[in-house]
């Protein structure tokens, strides 16, 4: 037995030499279906009168599409007052769901593209999507009665997952050729994005417009990006059209959202005296990003809580040498520590998950001549949380850990 633990320890470290090879990684985009590449637009989109041979289509944010759509469509604000008075109130007819209308290469001719892959969406929308020659209408589809003008601007919106720091925004907005820039006085390629309950701002202005490049052209990308500061674990990203409601508006592809980290890291020292649990007097509130209950969490099977873990003194022990400097390391990376500047990403994250599988055990379990996976991770995530690798050693603290034991130096 002991020997087959082992072999399994060995060749946990051995994964880590291989991924080293695999190159650095990018930030990953935290936004589902950015690109608008799902459903495709030929999937029936639930309508009796759906024709399967145009390259547009609209999808409610139903069960049966929302988890390809990753995105929640409702009608922006003020046009569902608005439509609730003439279709409810007026007509006792029930409003028409809000859908989200993707366009796919090729629609307006060869040369309309999308800006990433080969499909986007348009957020002045449409009530039903394409429907067969001679299928009867749905209620006003060709508009309302009078004025021929499908009114259908929405809002789209999804909730990321987040850590508390800094985020880089960016997408793509196009105006629809030949649907012109302005309508009726009013903008047609027009829209507001909002991050948590904040309006995000372009050049100090609330909104961010698109240009109708005129019919046969090929549709203009224009690029917007922003820097927005996520303050918890969940942030909403939302997206308005607030140009003319008249279903011929503005295009959007490529959003995308991704961790900024910056951050410089601390030694596993530093972590130790910084909980709410002292002694030094100024509390870190990194550690109350740990799930459940912060520094009182359950630290895999050891039976103790994160912070107990970090106040043993290893003394020898591969177990709590490797788990004082993982303990560091995550919480370094809650606090947005890099994990690409002047470090191989690929090998550090698979240092951490490889260290999170060894750690799930009881510690007395791990023998000092069966540890020597564990002080070889170690090794690695003391060389990060000291500075030796990665963004740097944060200025505030000392180089090395002057108070925490199990130095995995060697």
């Amino acid at each position: 037995m002991k020997g087959q633990k082992q072999a399994q320890l060995t060749a946990a470290a051995a994964v880590i030499v291989f991924l080293a090879a695999a190159g650095t990684a990018y930030p990953q985009n935290i936004v589902k279906n950015g690109g608008f590449e799902n459903p495709p637009v030929a999937t029936p989109n639930g309508q009796p009168t759906f024709s399967p041979g145009a390259k547009w289509n609209s999808f409610p944010c139903s069960t049966a599409f929302i988890n390809d759509l990753g995105w929640t469509v409702e009608w922006r604000s003020d046009l569902f007052t608005w439509l609730a008075d003439f279709f409810s109130g007026s007509r006792g007819l029930a409003v028409p769901e809000p859908q989200l209308e993707l366009q796919a290469n090729g629609v307006y001719g060869a040369s309309s593209l999308a800006d990433s892959g080969s499909q986007w969406a348009e957020l002045d929308t449409d009530w039903s999507g394409p429907f067969y020659e001679g299928a009867p209408d749905p209620p006003c589809r060709n508009g309302v009665p009078g004025t021929e003008v499908e009114v259908t601007s929405v809002s789209i919106y999804q909730v990321l997952s987040t850590l508390p720091g800094t985020y880089e925004l960016s997408f793509a907005l196009g105006g629809r050729p030949g649907a012109g820039n302005i309508h009726q006085g009013q903008t047609q390629n027009k829209v507001q994005v909002k991050w948590g309950d904040q309006v995000v701002l372009f050049g100090g202005v609330p909104f961010a417009v698109a240009m109708d490049p005129g019919t046969g052209n090929p549709i203009v990308w224009t690029k917007y990006t922003a820097v927005v500061q996520a303050t918890g674990l969940e942030t909403e990203l939302r997206f308005t059209d607030f140009g003319y409601a008249d279903s011929f508006g503005t295009f959007i592809d490529s959003v995308s959202v991704v961790r900024v980290e910056y951050g410089c890291t601390k030694t596993q020292g530093y972590w130790k005296t910084h909980s709410i649990y002292g002694p030094a007097s100024r509390v870190d509130p990194t550690w109350d990003l740990l799930q459940p209950a912060g520094p009182d969490s359950p630290f895999f099977a050891s039976g103790q809580t994160w912070y107990e873990v970090l106040q043993i003194e290893p003394k020898g022990s591969p177990y709590y040498i490797l788990a004082h400097q993982y303990i560091a390391a995550e919480l370094n990376l809650l606090a947005g520590a890099s994990t690409y500047k002047n470090v191989n990403n690929a090998q550090l994250m698979n240092a951490l998950g490889t260290a999170g599988a060894l750690l799930n055990v009881r510690p007395e379990s791990v023998g000092k001549r069966g540890g020597q996976a564990y002080i070889d991770i170690a090794f690695l995530l003391a060389r990060y949380n000291e500075g030796l690798i990665g963004p740097g050693h944060c200025f505030d603290e000392a180089a090395t850990s002057k108070n925490g034991g199990g130095n995995a130096s060697r």
